[in-house]
């Protein structure tokens, strides 16, 4: 009873302490912004997961219709080229009574072209037009064109006979609506064709779905409806059908969900790879809805689950974090037995004060122990700091750069650009000072390689480096300043022009290197040559006047001291020359 007693005024006395409660909320808070920003992804990742479900199905269906179509148009076509080879049909084609040279021909003929329709019965009928006797054979009669009805596709002849026409017709005028495969061949007597005409509504591929949620469409290049289910007219116009609002003519492919009267349709269109007409499909999702509706119902429950879970883990952990304070106090306040009275809103203050009374016993010891403390919270910070920040920067750019070859590929400038500057940022950030100048070469290169890709590849560069200069041992980072000078305050006028030259020469000579940078660039007069060298020897300078050369003649003269000369040479538009001379050491 006493300990149940204990743990209850406790409990009180620490739900009534301002600090309990700005620790509670305060880690309440993040634990919920945490989970929510996760309930969130969770709904989201699931929304494009059904999305990209229906879009990938319907892809796939407009995919497969295209293929069916195209193919039997293909099969179609193989149908005209075989009889374009039949001796029977060049007999029928060439003579004016090709009876009297093969007894039974035209019924031989018949038979051919009623087991061509029988095999495929999308083939509505097949004439066979001859020029020369002026008469056309079908699978069912055989007679005089001037007395065959359905002669609307023999407006399409041309004076020059292409390979095959293909074009929509009504057949005798009236439905149905035919997709027409023509060929035209020339005689000298006349002209005769091979005609076979489509009924793409006995098409499988083109009937609607059982549930009647989905329409197909086929929609000519010049945007008219060549095909649908319950068609009024040969070729309607698109806006008779308002879904095919949605229709890109200038798109091969393309697949989106969209909506309409408060219902969630998908639309795919596809581009035939051979004939002049698209593709569409659009489907009605019926189970969009539900689905969408259980994931949200599954958000709003995984959500209060994550708020009821938040304060409780909340009032946990900010009890343990609470309780070492308490015991501290009790045991500040009496060593050899615990204290009645509990913790109220001067605690902070009281642990301050007791610390400050002990240490004030020792003063030399304090500040001796102070010191140290803040010298290790200095070092253990930059430490830190010095993992988090490259580690952050690093994995941006990197990020950055998935996203950027994703959305234009490996070989687009703009994510060799990012990958340029993520090498660049990681040999200025590691912690070596000294590299071999074989290393800060390869740095300048990839410096210049970024700013020759800022001018659109105009900028002239020549390095020559001997071979026995490679493994001298330099600062970090002691080039790319003077180079950045010679380029942006030398050349930037010329570049443009296409004349621009950046000169780099490394060489050494008795154990002393010798460094040119050299531009053709606009040049500098007597008054501010002599400024220049001026400002990059003066050991105080101002911020604002060549700090980053500055830096490097300052870096130079600490490592090699009076060993290090440098000398700027410049003449108006003829440019400049920077020399550096400092001992060569491996």
């Amino acid at each position: 009873m006493k300990l149940r007693e204990r743990l209850r005024q406790t409990s009180r006395h620490f739900l009534s302490s301002r600090y309990f409660f700005r620790n509670f909320l305060l880690l309440f808070l993040c634990i919920l912004t945490l989970c929510s920003a996760f309930a969130l992804y969770t709904y989201r990742n699931s929304r494009q997961i059904i999305e990209s479900e229906f879009l990938s199905s319907s892809q796939n269906q407009v995919e497969t219709l295209k293929r069916s179509v195209d193919d039997f148009i293909k099969d179609a076509r193989y149908i005209m080229a075989i009889l374009d080879t039949e001796e029977l049909c060049n007999l029928y084609f060439h003579s004016k009574q090709p009876d009297l040279f093969l007894d039974g021909i035209h019924l031989r003929l018949q038979e051919q072209l009623k087991s061509y329709c029988s095999r495929q019965n999308t083939i509505d009928s097949i004439y066979l037009y001859s020029g020369v006797s002026q008469t056309i054979l079908t699978s069912t009669e055989y007679t005089p064109i001037s007395y065959f009805s359905d002669d609307g596709w023999i407006e399409y002849f041309q004076e020059e006979p292409q390979s095959y026409l293909l074009f929509p017709r009504c057949k005798n005028g009236v439905f149905p609506y035919l997709l027409c495969l023509m060929k035209q061949i020339s005689y000298t007597e006349g002209d005769s064709a091979i005609v076979i005409n489509l009924n793409l509504s006995k098409l499988a591929q083109l009937q609607p779905s059982s549930n009647h949620s989905q329409s197909l469409y086929l929609i000519t290049d010049d945007q008219k409806i060549l095909y649908r289910n319950g068609q009024q007219e040969l070729l309607e116009p698109l806006s008779s059908v308002s879904f095919l609002s949605q229709f890109h003519a200038d798109k091969e492919e393309s697949c989106s969900l969209f909506n309409e009267n408060g219902q969630t349709y998908t639309y795919a269109q596809i581009h035939s790879s051979e004939y002049p007409w698209s593709y569409v499909i659009v489907t009605e999702l019926s189970g969009y809805a539900s689905r969408l509706s259980s994931v949200r119902v599954f958000t709003i429950a995984l959500f209060f689950v994550i708020l009821i879970a938040s304060i409780f883990l909340s009032l946990f952990f900010t009890f343990r974090a609470a309780q070492p304070i308490r015991s501290l106090m009790e045991l500040i306040q009496s060593p050899k037995s615990l204290p009645a009275k509990m913790l109220n809103d001067q605690d902070i203050t009281y642990i301050a004060q007791s610390i400050t009374t002990y240490m004030q016993s020792n003063q030399q010891l304090s500040d001796e122990l102070s010191a140290r403390i803040i010298l290790l919270n200095k070092t253990r910070m930059m430490a830190l700091q010095s993992q988090i920040n490259p580690h952050f920067l690093f994995n941006t750019l990197n990020m950055i750069h998935l996203l950027e070859t994703e959305a234009l590929g490996y070989q687009h400038k703009v994510p060799k650009l990012t990958l340029s500057l993520s090498r660049l940022l990681h040999y200025a950030i590691e912690s070596t000072d000294l590299v071999t100048m074989e290393t800060e070469m390869n740095f300048t290169r990839n410096y210049l390689d970024i700013l020759n890709m800022r001018y659109g590849g105009q900028l002239n560069i020549s390095i020559h480096m001997q071979e026995d200069i490679q493994n001298a041992l330099v600062p970090k980072l002691f080039i790319q300043p003077i180079v950045e000078n010679a380029v942006f305050h030398g050349l930037s006028d010329r570049i443009s022009s296409g004349n621009s030259q950046l000169n780099l020469s490394f060489s050494q000579v008795d154990n002393q290197c010798c460094l040119l940078i050299q531009d053709n660039g606009a040049g500098m007069d007597t008054a501010i040559l002599e400024k220049l060298r001026s400002i990059i020897t003066d050991l105080n300078p101002n911020p604002k006047d060549h700090i980053g050369l500055h830096n490097v003649i300052l870096r130079m003269n600490l490592l090699y001291g009076d060993s290090f000369h440098v000398n700027v040479e410049s003449e108006p538009e003829k440019g400049s020359s920077f020399y550096l001379y400092f001992p060569y050491k491996r």
